[in-house]
């Protein structure tokens, strides 16, 4: 496995688990940003004039200065390395091999369709048992309803 650095934007360099969050820190942050970008944009700037060079990079030198903003910590990502290419071409896999992987996919097939029938089969069986415990059960009420009937005079 080899490891490669990374950047990842983080606000905080301690840990995950070990950070909590400031407001009073977040706050400060935004307020000196906002205040930087006053002061950046407060001289007397003509509509059709930009800034300068040297301006523009003493703000950024002064931004990326701010340790509330920094943005960036490194963290090591392992990933596994690459096998060497090999530059033959795939072999054919042998015949005993070819001749298993075919019985194999007969057998399962031959299952498929023994399942199948099988399964055929406990429905009809299912369906058979359901009609004769109706058949059964309509002759016990038949018997049940004719003897609540009083007996004639």
């Amino acid at each position: 496995m080899s490891s490669r650095n990374f950047a990842v934007l983080s606000a905080d360099p301690r840990p995950l688990a070990a950070r909590r969050p400031d407001r009073r820190r977040g706050a400060l942050s935004l307020w000196a940003a906002a205040l930087l970008l006053g002061l950046a944009c407060a001289g007397p700037v003509r509509p059709a004039e930009l800034p300068s060079r040297s301006e523009l990079d003493a703000i950024v030198k002064t931004l990326r200065a701010d340790p509330d903003l920094k943005t960036t910590q490194r963290a090591k990502v392992l990933r596994l390395k690459k096998s060497p290419s090999k530059e033959q071409a795939p072999q054919a896999p042998p015949a005993w091999w070819l001749q298993l992987m075919r019985w194999i996919g007969e057998a399962f097939g031959w299952l498929a369709e023994t399942a199948r029938w099988l399964i055929w089969l406990l429905g009809a069986l299912a369906v058979a048992l359901i009609a004769v415990s109706v058949r059964r059960w309509a002759r016990e009420r038949a018997d049940a309803v004719a003897d609540l009937s009083p007996p004639p005079p």
